[in-house]
């Protein structure tokens, strides 16, 4: 059902072929890279079956002979659940899950794959998601405004930290919200940023924060670092100066999982660019194909491919993670949904891929489900009318897929499309929703008009 993960070393590591190799790193002794590290999955079992909400263990080992650190990874298809190499992970997806253990050292990665069954969540299970991790059968939500200190905007961005922190770009700042608290603080040019509004925002999972502007041509954004006491620096500029025509960032998403683990793509107003982690280098810029314009949809399928929704169109890509765009990230495919208008752009506003399913949010067809498993070229797509204009969509991880538009939000529970009402949800719909994964089950947060919303389970 799932592709396996393409990982790709880095281009500084001369040989990566594992092939035979029993102990990975410089098994000749010759100082040359032979193969990534030795590795070994103990648990869970191929095959192996477990309730929903159920805690699995993650148990591997590795070695490494050129004795460098070794890095390990778990992750469900695709996404990274755990780093370490033994853990424990709450089965809150269900179905038959790809489960890779990574190990990593200076010469390269090498990783073995499990498929594991996970049942579908009991509807009439009670459990708190402090004890079971399975959503509570009355819905939470809970709505933060003016007495949070959040000022009147339009909401650009949301993203949540590892630390439950709420960050939010909007036409009125940069918001730091932490919830526990209830208090909210805005920063603004006044405090380095390079303007009062912000259209794109990342908490990154090194503890920084990626923060994207509609700037100029040296700089189009900042990487910053916030201390205890609120005190905001500027680490560096988010700058794409090669070229003339690179001017804002639109979108921030951090790839989770693989060889370009770490890693920051960037939509822009031409293209889609890369902040590569590895080389410390910023690559500018991927165009999907002619005609190419604003990109406003970034999202990572199990396979390791990167998709990009622009303007115009849907296009899949390939990266060897050496931080050159240009001929190394090879265009696989521009999947052929909608007729490209060159005076109507067909404007793609968000992307997000739940297990073999890439959600896409358009501000003029509505939303769609693409198969990203089906091999290049030939991925199928269903199109729904509502709702008709989608700013955002977002997968929680709990079988549901939060879709939020001009005219209100909804809620695909993997067989219908439903309304979602409240009087939490504006008349005038949702703007950004992002997932916390910090918490279990996991909350999904909305941007309205309002301010901004958490929920966990799903309303009535």
């Amino acid at each position: 059902m799932f592709a396996s993960l393409l990982l790709l070393a880095c281009a500084d590591k001369p040989d990566t072929d594992t092939t035979g190799d029993t102990t990975g790193g410089d098994t000749a002794g010759d100082g040359v890279c032979h193969g990534g590290p030795d590795i070994l999955l103990a648990a869970p079992a191929e095959g192996a079956t477990y309730a929903y909400g159920e805690v699995v263990t993650l148990d591997g080992s590795g070695t490494s002979a050129i004795g460098d650190v070794v890095e390990f990874l778990w992750a469900v298809n695709g996404d990274l659940v755990q780093v370490g190499a033994s853990g424990t992970w709450t089965a809150d997806v269900s179905g038959a899950l790809l489960l890779t253990f990574q190990g990593e050292d200076s010469c390269g990665i090498t990783q073995e794959d499990v498929y594991i069954s996970v049942g579908a969540p009991d509807p009439d299970d009670t459990g708190t998601p402090d004890d079971t991790g399975v959503v509570p059968a009355e819905a939470s939500v809970t709505p933060f405004g003016a007495e949070a200190g959040l000022p009147a905007g339009t909401w650009s961005a949301l993203s949540v930290g590892a630390d439950g922190i709420v960050w939010a770009a909007s036409t009125a700042g940069l918001v730091r919200l932490d919830p526990a608290l209830g208090t909210s603080r805005v920063y603004g040019a006044a405090d380095g940023l390079l303007s009062d509004s912000p259209t794109a925002v990342l908490a990154h999972s090194n503890g920084s924060v990626w923060v994207g502007h509609v700037g100029t041509v040296e700089r189009q954004g900042e990487q910053i670092s916030v201390s205890a006491d609120g005190t905001l620096t500027v680490l560096q500029p988010i700058d794409y100066t090669e070229s003339s025509e690179i001017l804002a960032v639109l979108r921030l998403r951090e790839q989770a999982w693989g060889a370009g683990a770490g890693d920051v793509w960037m939509g822009t107003n031409e293209g889609l660019c890369l902040w590569d982690q590895d080389v410390a280098r910023f690559a500018e810029h991927a165009h999907p194909t002619h005609p190419h314009g604003y990109s406003a949809g970034v999202a990572f399928s199990a396979d390791g491919d990167v998709w990009n929704g622009d303007a115009y169109q849907l296009s899949r890509w390939r990266y060897s993670n050496d931080g050159d765009l240009s001929p190394s990230a090879d265009l696989l495919e521009t999947v052929p949904t909608w007729p490209v208008q060159i005076e109507e752009p067909l404007t793609i506003t968000d992307l997000d891929i739940d297990g073999d399913t890439l959600w896409v949010a358009s501000s003029l067809f509505g939303v769609a489900q693409v198969s990203v498993g089906a091999e290049a070229g030939g991925s199928p797509v269903n199109l729904y009318a509502e709702p008709a204009t989608a700013r955002a969509v977002r997968a929680d991880g709990l079988g549901n897929v939060w879709i939020g538009g001009d005219s209100g939000l909804y809620r695909w529970d993997g067989t219908l499309l439903n309304v979602v009402t409240g009087d939490w949800v504006p008349a005038d719909g949702v703007q950004q929703i992002t997932v916390d994964r910090s918490v279990d089950p996991a909350a999904v947060w909305f941007g309205t008009s309002a301010g901004l919303v958490r929920v966990i389970g799903v309303p009535g």
